[in-house]
């Protein structure tokens, strides 16, 4: 650069302009290019999900003729996939040419307006000025176009730390709960305490913080649910308009296809 601002200045400024286009452009690109490659890592962890989840309930698939569906559920996140990917790759393969475009502009700049100067004799700039500038010029901009062909690595590299990291600072849900049920062995006094194995008999096992004492309830009664809605985010219900009455004892089966919402009821 120093050898460049001594041989002549407004062909350095010339450059620099250029550089500063090449900057402008590359922060541009790289920013779109990495918005993508964050969806597209999203778009993947969605789509390996529900490989996963169609794989490990290909039983209950079949028992409920559900191949159609998945194979459309399938496609619709593959094509999403597929727009997000051939988006951040075009926008990432894009950046290289046009910085290499750039530098040859610059170039071509630096060697008219050269040309210009020493053919007037400006500041006393000669032909051989100017072949040494051009040289220079080249070896000042190629670092610049080499770095921006490492950018695609790196963007894809940074969604993917992107998605690692709110996984890691992901807060734990605490569990403040304090009724807990048990096995339970019932007393010739009629009362309930608990047990290891299991007797048929459960109670609520209920702490109380007051007064640092545990006391137990027998399970009794009956389950309902009364048009009962849930959903672990409010833009996506689980359930819906649930209606069950189990009484004492009784054994319910709850059958349906992956997804149904059974363990969730349960």
């Amino acid at each position: 650069f120093v050898c460049m601002l001594v041989l002549s200045v407004p062909l350095t400024a010339i450059t620099l302009v250029m550089v500063g286009v090449s900057m402008y452009m590359t922060k541009k690109l790289a920013g779109l290019s990495g918005s993508y490659f964050v969806a597209q890592q999203k778009d993947l962890g969605e789509l390996n999900g529900y490989i996963e989840e169609m794989m490990s309930g290909q039983k209950v698939i079949k028992v409920f003729c559900h191949e159609e569906e998945s194979v459309k559920g399938f496609c619709e996140r593959n094509n999403a996939l597929f727009v997000s990917a051939d988006n951040a790759n075009k926008f990432a393969n894009v950046l290289a040419p046009v910085n290499a475009q750039i530098g040859n502009i610059s170039y071509v700049l630096c060697a008219m307006a050269g040309g210009l100067l020493a053919l007037n004799h400006v500041l006393g700039f000669t032909i051989g000025g100017l072949v040494s500038f051009l040289t220079f010029n080249k070896s000042f901009s190629m670092p610049i176009s080499q770095i921006s062909q490492q950018l695609n690595a790196v963007v894809m590299a940074l969604a993917g730390a992107e998605r690692i990291f709110s996984l890691l600072d992901e807060e734990p849900e605490v569990d403040q709960g304090y009724v807990e049920l048990v096995n339970a062995k019932e007393e010739s006094d009629g009362s309930v305490r608990e047990c290891a194995e299991r007797t048929g008999i459960w109670a609520w096992k209920h702490y109380h913080r007051e007064k640092d004492t545990t006391t137990y309830q027998r399970l009794m009664g009956e389950v309902v649910f009364d048009h009962v809605d849930f959903g672990y985010n409010e833009n996506k219900i689980v359930l819906h308009d649930i209606e069950m009455y189990a009484s004492t004892g009784q054994k319910i089966a709850f059958v349906g296809a992956t997804g149904a919402g059974k363990t969730t009821i349960t």
